[in-house]
This record gives C-alpha cells, structure tokens and sequence, in this order.
C-alpha cells in the first residue's frame, strides 16, 4: 500500500538499497571502508554526495524521481570512463616505452653488426 502510494505521488523508478548501493558504489567509494554503515546509509550518502534531491527513502528500497535514474547512470558512466582513460593512457605509455626499448636494443644489435663488418673490412 505504501509502495503504491510512493509510486502515485511521481517516483516511478524504485530499487533494493543492496542492488542500489552495488551499482552505485562508485560514486562514493569512501563509503565501503566503514563496515559501521547499513545499505540503507550508503544509499543515502551517495545521493546526498551527487546533489539528487528527487528521492523518498522506503524500508527496503529507494525511490527515484523520474529521470533521476538516469541522472545517476550518466554519472556512474562518466566516472567508468575518466577510470577507462586512466587505465588506458598508463597501458599505452608502457606499450610505447617496451617499443622504445625494443627499437634501442635493435639499432644496437645493428651497430654491431655493422661495426663487426667494418672491423673485418679493415683487416682483411
């Protein structure tokens, strides 16, 4: 009956606190360190920390203005991807710095065969 009642009164997208807080973790990790803290808290915290103001706290769950979801998402998806950069740019960095080396230990390789060469030339 009160579910009903939230839902009428304009917040369509609900969720359990455990599915809320495990798929929005992220957008306050500090949060996970306390062992203290109940999903309900966290679930709580992390919509006070990213300015949602559209929510109704339930016994179970957390309901959502229209659109707020989203809101969410596109935050979540914003700080994977700045994640995703970072890891991407220290990958890409040790990659060219194996093909420095590489390209360093073969132009030393062809020093040394073309030194040898010449060392022959000479002497022969």
């Amino acid at each position: 009956l009160e579910a009903v009642r939230i839902s009428c009164a304009g917040f369509p997208s609900k969720r359990p606190y455990t599915e809320f807080v495990d798929h929005f973790w992220m957008l306050a990790p500090e949060l996970l360190s306390n062992p203290d803290i109940d999903d309900r808290e966290i679930a709580q915290r992390i919509l006070l920390k990213t300015g949602i103001d559209g929510y109704q706290m339930g016994v179970t769950k957390v309901f959502l203005r229209a659109g707020h979801m989203a809101m969410l998402d596109k935050m979540r998806t914003e700080h994977q991807n700045r994640g995703a950069t970072i890891i991407q740019k220290y990958a890409r960095g040790w990659l060219a710095r194996r093909h420095v080396a590489r390209l360093r230990a073969a132009i030393v390789a062809l020093q040394a065969a073309v030194r040898a060469a010449q060392a022959r030339k000479a002497y022969a």
